[in-house]
């Protein structure tokens, strides 16, 4: 019995709400034990990872030229997580991350898989363990700092602000910011953030590129107009938005 050919994905449909974004990553503690793939592999985003790449190298050689704390911000899907993720390959460094709670329950919740409160973590991070070198702190989601209006979160906003202002120079570690709506963000943590870095999402040119990548030999496949039908309705779509879409189909 001969095997059945593998069709190619349908990614076609007419329905943009049939595939959610997905979070790429999904963690960074266990980064270092992923196949490393080259950065290049990252369509677009070129000042994301040439900035990144530098931070991280001044981290590890000249640490005191490097800002202490980067602010990433850009839409849902615009590949923060994967972006961050695919500069760590390029160094030998320690990553821990963590969501930012944004409520008084989880900020005075112990967090299963680590036994320890968010307050508790900051402590720990960024006090108890302030010798270790070459160690990256990613903090996701820093506008529920700010945005709720309850006392315990702004009590944690300044306790925040608080414990990391007391980092000693030379740094041996950086903090990465990530939100996707930095209007939301408190001024005084922005202002933390000596360098900015924006994620877009993939314009037109960049998303042909993901589709040769997630389809080889896209052409035998889909004609030319399909080709363009496809490109047309993927337009403000983000890269997890993509990839998930053709992988899924895949």
């Amino acid at each position: 019995m001969e095997e059945e050919s593998k069709s190619p994905p349908n990614i076609l449909s007419d329905n943009p709400n049939e595939y959610q974004s997905a979070d790429i990553l999904g963690t960074f503690d266990k980064v270092q034990n992923k196949e490393k793939q080259p950065l290049g592999y990252i369509i677009g985003q070129e000042e994301g990872k040439r900035d990144l790449l530098e931070g991280i190298t001044l981290l590890q050689e000249s640490p005191h030229l490097w800002p202490k704390t980067l602010l990433l911000y850009g839409p849902k899907g615009s590949g923060k997580d994967y972006l961050i993720e695919m500069v760590v390959k390029e160094a030998d460094c320690r990553v821990v991350a963590i969501d930012c709670p944004k409520s008084e329950e989880e900020w005075n919740t112990i967090r299963p898989d680590e036994s320890q409160t968010f307050e508790e973590w900051m402590i720990s991070t960024y006090v108890e363990n302030s010798d270790e070198t070459n160690k990256i702190i990613v903090i996701r989601n820093i506008e529920n700092l700010t945005v709720d209006p309850d006392e315990c979160i702004r009590r944690a906003c300044t306790q925040f602000l608080i414990i990391t202002g007391g980092i000693p120079d030379p740094p041996h570690y950086i903090t990465i910011l990530t939100t996707e709506s930095p209007w939301d963000v408190r001024d005084s943590i922005v202002r933390k953030a000596n360098k900015r870095i924006y994620c877009k999402l993939p314009n037109r040119d960049e998303r042909l590129s993901m589709l040769k990548n997630d389809v080889p030999n896209l052409e035998s496949f889909f004609t030319p107009e399909e080709i363009e039908k496809i490109l047309d309705s993927t337009e403000d779509y983000g890269y997890s938005d993509i990839s998930q879409q053709y992988l899924k189909k895949t």
